[in-house]
């Protein structure tokens, strides 16, 4: 999909969808809308990638703990 977008549509705005809800109705920036999504889809790997060896333990115990360091960088 990404491949597909030209640049003049990243440079155009969304078509405000009309209705009851959240956000009110306007138009929005293409590219606004496409990074937030990506931020989005980025802090959740970043977030899930942190806990995995947490996860994947058997015993339930912390694999390792992050020190304060990394712990502030991976957030």
């Amino acid at each position: 999909m990404l491949d597909a977008l030209t640049t003049e549509q990243l440079e155009g705005n969304t078509v405000p969808v009309e209705g009851p809800g959240w956000p009110e109705p306007r138009a929005y920036p293409v590219r606004e809308c496409l990074l937030t999504v990506l931020t989005e889809e980025w802090e959740h790997r970043l977030y899930a990638e942190r806990d995995l060896d947490v996860l994947t333990t058997s015993d339930g115990r912390h694999s390792r703990r992050l020190g304060s360091d990394e712990s502030a960088v991976r957030r």
